[in-house]
């Protein structure tokens, strides 16, 4: 619709006009005193459009889907050839970025402020808090049973609240041990095999833990960072009931479990505390990548990092298993998911299912962001690489996802939302693990406490 103004030496005439195919109607005339259109204006206005002189108005036959995500410069080049290889191009896709600072909290604002946003970038620690406010559009009958069934259950699961779909992977990453073969070589130490418990881990890491002539220690046997939640489920410990409505974490398991980890700081003293790694202003992964960590338990994804690294001579290996338990390993994921305000959920639906899809990740298997998510996927191109190393590690990997979990799922999985109650626990882990203000059993009364008081608010 377009409105062209005309002027006499008395009037202005408005004139609001539709264009329909090269025809121009006029539907609406307004003038101040009375109605009056003079043939000359009516003539006029027909050579404007007939002679090509008015702005044209485009048209297009093409649906736009607005999908954001937060900004990650490292992947954003990949994720714009994935969307840029979506099949269907009678569907217009706009792919916009968030700035990582507070990026959850922008998007909820986004969407209940009624921005155009119909496809973005979901975390699963955050379904739960989306779908409780209405903003996630269910997925279940959007997909054929078959379909979502080539997902593992825990990623499914992940993406969940009681039982309705509201996301799909993208990608999976998964815990595994990494270790620097030339520290163990130089200790005399075996590399870590599949049988390894958490108990060998600490005698091999005491034996590469070395300290200088001023007993400052100058190579640490381990490195661990925030796994207060993997070691209590390494355990077979919980943080809630099986309702989630009440928070059990002081429990002996639990205490065990936390104690075990409190000892690898301040009793064995072979890994470095978070207080430490932040005075030598080394920030997750570097000082493994320089040589000065033997052992390095973390995501499969930082794989990248380590074949590009030409002085680090790494291995991979299993997370150890607590003595006398079956071993449990973590993972994560990252997703998609569809906003309920969509005006094209069909189209939505998609795209969403092509961003899930086998195709696109192998983009990111390809890059090292993942390893394949789908029950079903073609191994061949991460088994059978031209690195013989490589494969090995990779089926490492592979055979970890026999025995895992979604990390943190417990903390997602409540009435309080993620952000908030992850808080409340890293405030007081800090107090413990970081800075050794507090001893275990306090720590986890405060934990109960305060989320049992924030769950009764609720």
């Amino acid at each position: 619709m377009e409105v062209f103004n005309f002027y006499t030496s008395r009037k202005s005439y408005s004139y609001t006009l539709l264009k329909t195919k090269g025809a121009m109607m006029i539907l609406i005339k307004k003038m101040e005193n009375y109605f009056f259109v003079t043939t000359g204006v009516l003539f006029a206005i027909l050579i404007l459009d007939f002679t090509g002189c008015s702005k044209p108005i485009k048209r297009s036959d093409k649906k736009t889907i607005i999908i954001k995500a937060p900004e990650a410069s490292s992947y954003f080049g990949v994720y714009e050839k994935i969307i840029n290889n979506f099949p269907d191009k009678t569907i217009k896709i706009k792919f916009q970025r968030m700035e990582n600072d507070k990026w959850r909290q922008k998007l909820l604002l986004e969407i209940a402020g009624g921005s155009i946003i119909d496809i973005f970038r979901m975390a699963p620690a955050f379904v739960n808090e989306f779908a409780t406010r209405g903003q996630l559009l269910p997925l279940n009958s959007c997909f054929e049973k078959k379909q979502l069934a080539n997902y593992y259950h825990f990623l499914i699961n992940a993406f969940s609240m009681n039982d309705t779909i509201y996301g799909l992977p993208e990608n999976l990453a998964i815990q595994a041990m990494f270790y620097n073969k030339d520290l163990f070589d130089k200790a005399g130490v075996s590399y870590p095999d599949e049988f390894w418990t958490w108990e060998d881990l600490v005698n091999a890491a005491q034996k590469m833990t070395i300290k200088d002539s001023n007993g400052i220690v100058s190579q640490y046997g381990l490195l661990v960072v925030d796994i207060w939640y993997d070691m209590i489920r390494y355990y077979g410990g919980h943080i809630f009931n099986d309702a989630k409505t009440r928070c059990i974490i002081n429990n002996p398991t639990n205490r065990e479990a936390i104690k075990f980890l409190y000892d690898l700081f301040y009793i064995y003293k072979i890994t470095p505390s978070g207080y430490e790694r932040e005075q030598t202003g080394m920030g997750y992964s570097e000082a493994f990548e320089m040589n000065k960590v033997a052992i390095f338990p973390a995501w499969s994804h930082l794989v990248i990092n380590f074949k590009k690294n030409q002085r680090l001579n790494w291995g991979l290996s299993y997370i150890p298993r607590v003595k006398g338990r079956k071993r449990l390993v973590m993972c994560a994921s990252q997703g998609w998911a569809i906003s309920k305000n969509t005006k094209y959920p069909k189209e939505s639906i998609k795209i969403l299912s092509y961003l899930a899809s086998e195709t696109a990740n192998k983009q990111l298997v390809k890059l090292g962001d993942s390893i394949p998510h789908l029950k079903n996927s073609d191994l061949n191109h991460f088994l059978n690489t031209p690195n013989e190393e490589i494969n090995i590690y990779n089926k490492i990997l592979m055979d970890s996802l026999q025995n895992t979990e979604m990390r943190e799922l417990e903390l997602y999985k409540t009435q309080i939302p993620y952000a908030e109650l992850k808080e409340i626990c890293n405030n007081e882990f800090i107090k413990c693990l970081r800075a050794n203000e507090q001893n275990v059993e306090r720590t986890l009364i405060n934990i109960e406490e305060k989320v049992n008081r924030r769950l009764n608010d609720e």
